[in-house]
């Protein structure tokens, strides 16, 4: 299962320019806005992953106006997204240890659980209750595992032609070429939401006949139009017909 919650080490602290209240963390590959002074270089934290949907404790009360959520099941709490704080993108949430009951806590330990923690899934409108289409293609089955793109990619947006890297910089800013797989037609949809890590998976190199080269992780998935289906990278086999724009 994935952890939503868990101890890392806080690898850096840097400034904001222009913020006199936040500055910048990093922990593992993610750079989080965090309360000015509050870590050190080396020290543990308490790290929540994007899509964490936190409980209404008093703790995480601070949360209420900008991440308040209610799940399909009727669950509420305070779901952690990336957003943008003085230009510095923030891609989840670090706590002190102190909101952790006493114990002997090792890096990397688990502490969803402990932290009634669980993973927001966004609900879906009584007119759509089971047809919802849209984010992820519904005959895919979906886990918590990583699928990445390589920050170099070029894809197609609305304002041209632009690196994956600049695009997640302002997700707003943008929207990006996509294909209805059901009727055909190619559109330019808004980003519902972006993540951006370093990945330590098996990376692929698709290379097509016309030269051009995709770098993605081996679970990725890419579409086969004459089979109509989407099939993970590491399950294709040279001479597969990809549809890759």
């Amino acid at each position: 299962m994935r952890k939503l919650a868990s101890i890392q080490k806080v690898i850096k602290v840097e400034p904001i320019p222009g913020a006199d209240a936040i500055e910048m963390i990093q922990v593992l590959g993610w750079e989080l806005v965090s309360k000015k002074g509050e870590f050190l270089p080396g020290q543990s934290c308490v790290y929540c992953e994007i899509d964490s949907l936190l409980p209404i404790t008093p703790e995480f009360e601070f949360l209420r106006k900008s991440c308040y959520r209610k799940m399909a099941d009727g669950t509420e709490g305070f779901r952690i997204k990336t957003v943008r704080l003085r230009s510095q993108l923030s891609q989840g949430i670090a706590f002190p240890m102190s909101i952790l009951p006493e114990g002997n806590y090792q890096e990397g330990d688990d502490v969803t659980d402990i932290l009634n923690i669980v993973k927001y899934e966004p609900p879906i409108p009584a007119c759509l209750d089971g047809i919802k289409k849209g984010e992820f293609p519904s005959f895919i089955p979906k886990s918590d595992e990583t699928r990445c793109i390589a920050k170099n990619t070029v894809i197609k947006t609305d304002k041209g032609e632009k690196l994956i890297q600049e695009v997640i910089k302002n997700p707003l800013k943008y929207k990006i070429l996509s294909k209805n797989t059901e009727t055909g037609i190619e559109e330019f949809v808004s980003i519902i939401d972006t993540e951006c890590r370093r990945n330590n998976n098996n990376w692929f190199e698709i290379k097509t006949e016309n030269g051009n080269i995709l770098y993605v992780t081996e679970d990725h998935f890419v579409f086969l139009p004459e089979l109509n289906c989407y099939r993970q990278v590491k399950d294709l086999i040279v001479g597969d017909i990809l549809e890759i724009k």
